[in-house]
């Protein structure tokens, strides 16, 4: 393969998803390739069927109309042999809550979360920020002018 014009539109969105540390959106794939967004879209449903198909140990993410390629969910116990890491630890109730109050209202002042709640969100706020699941996104414009809170990129990913 060494023509451009040979290699597939489903090749080039296979191999820039590997090599991406992010998502990415069919808007970037069709800049890199040269090919329509539309075009894009098809060969990422392609690549999508043949790794769903194909009993592998990837699939084609879509994460926030973005897409990346990841492992299968099933392989977890043995990619964490290989890696040594663990899976993180599972949210509090707290924090459960609370991250459900932000994705369903947001954005949210502490306010309004330790209202919804009944019980104070400051530990459970602070968790989901250290986890990048929660961010703040500016001020309210109201007396005391309150941080807002907002789901992150990495909130859809997991």
């Amino acid at each position: 393969m060494s023509d451009l014009t040979e290699i597939s539109l489903e090749a080039i969105c296979e191999a820039a998803l590997f090599v991406s540390p992010r998502p990415l959106s069919p808007r970037s794939l069709a800049a890199l390739s040269g090919r329509t967004e539309k075009e894009v879209r098809a060969a990422l449903a392609g690549l999508r069927d043949r790794y769903e198909g194909g009993g592998g140990g990837l699939v084609v993410q879509e994460v926030g109309g973005k897409f990346q390629l990841v492992t299968c969910r099933e392989l977890a116990p043995f990619l964490e042999k290989l890696t040594g890491r663990p899976r993180e630890v599972d949210l509090s109730r707290a924090a459960m809550e609370t991250l459900a109050a932000v994705a369903f209202h947001g954005p949210v002042t502490r306010g309004d979360i330790e209202a919804m709640r009944g019980v104070n969100s400051e530990g459970a706020l602070i968790t989901l920020i250290e986890r990048d699941l929660v961010r703040e996104a500016g001020r309210k414009e109201t007396l005391g002018r309150p941080f807002l809170y907002v789901v992150t990129g990495e909130f859809f990913r997991r």
